[in-house]
């Protein structure tokens, strides 16, 4: 028997195969600890987006000189910002690569805050009453917050940091570096995200690459890299896309969102650095979105599996609008990937 095994261990490696193992309780309680650490880790990574987009409109606003469309109430949260992410317009603005229509290949320098008399936001030039930025701008905002920012940018390329200094996203210092054009880009981001609040603290550092692109109504983006999430004790690493399109005919709106791609989370010791296990979700996921003013049909499909340690430990299906695991030891349990694939 323990030739058996051993020879169709070396076959499936031969193949090209993985090893399937019984899903054990600890397996399934690392799983459900894998669970929250994907959605922490789509969320941010969309956020990280946002962010971006944000940053890059406000540097563009004060290359052109005029900064009234500014929203100065106050950064968004978290779960706000992650919401931006995936929206046609903030694709196509984290797209930016030094299109604007003043090229800020000088950093625009200054501060951003509330006119006292007429309430409009305002650019204040450097060394003007109390702004002594220089090289960048800072943005006072109404709640509180306060954001520093360097943007420059050609007709190649662009870089970008956002550093904030007060609220509750204190302690978030991310450097962007794109290049591409207005239809399709690549940007990096590196550094540290953190936040103070409701529902959720984050304290977690950023190695990625993303790449979108933005064709009519299809958008789509992919990402690779690292977001090591220091609470959780959890390291992401992603390797996936997701795209959308939709189409109007009369009045119904026809969407799809499909998925693809791998979300590996390695379970870390209390070092924060050493990888104790590793879960990984290979999930396949097309959803299809029918509406209109009397209904609203929705169509699921998914595939995939789940690995520990690169073994199989279950199957990836859908029941209804769920996506659901079947495990290797015949038992069945619904998963929670909601803030990787925004379903």
């Amino acid at each position: 028997m323990r030739r058996i095994l051993i020879a169709a261990t070396i076959l499936a490696a031969a193949c090209g195969g993985k090893r399937t193992i019984p899903a054990t309780p600890e397996i399934k309680a690392a799983a459900t600890q894998a669970q929250l650490g994907a959605n922490a880790s789509g969320s941010d990574t969309q956020a990280s987006l946002a962010l971006q987009s944000l940053g890059a409109s406000i540097g563009d606003a004060a290359s052109a000189g005029d900064v009234s469309t500014v929203d100065l109430t106050g950064l968004p949260a978290p779960a706000a910002l992650a919401a931006r992410a995936t929206s046609p317009s903030t694709v196509q603005r984290a797209l930016r690569s030094g299109t604007a229509p003043t090229q800020a290949t000088t950093p625009p320098s200054g501060c951003i805050q509330r006119n006292p008399s007429t309430l409009a936001p305002e650019l204040i030039p450097s060394g003007t009453g109390t702004c002594t930025a220089s090289g960048h701008l800072e943005i006072y905002y109404d709640n509180g917050d306060q954001v520093n920012i360097t943007w420059s940018g050609d007709s190649t390329s662009f870089d970008l940091s956002i550093e904030v200094v007060a609220g509750p996203w204190t302690g978030t210092n991310l450097a962007f570096h794109g290049a591409g054009s207005a239809v399709g880009a690549t940007v990096s981001v590196s550094g540290a995200m953190k936040f103070t609040g409701a529902p959720r603290n984050i304290d977690a550092d950023f190695a990625l690459t993303f790449v979108a692109s933005v064709n009519g109504s299809s958008v789509s983006i992919s990402v690779n890299g690292t977001v090591t999430d220091h609470l959780g004790l959890v390291r992401a690493v992603q390797g996936w896309s997701i795209s959308t399109d939709s189409t109007v005919s009369g009045q119904t709106e026809h969407s799809t969102v499909d998925f693809h791609g791998t979300m590996e989370i390695d379970l870390l010791k209390a070092d924060g650095h050493t990888t104790d296990h590793s879960v990984a979700f290979n999930l396949n996921l097309h959803v299809v979105t029918d509406s209109s003013p009397t209904l609203v049909s929705v169509f699921y499909s998914a595939s995939g599996d789940v690995d520990w340690d690169g073994a199989r430990v279950g199957d990836l299906f859908t029941k209804e609008k769920d996506i659901w695991v079947h495990w290797t030891d015949g038992t069945e349990e619904m998963l929670d990937l909601s803030g990787v694939v925004g379903a």
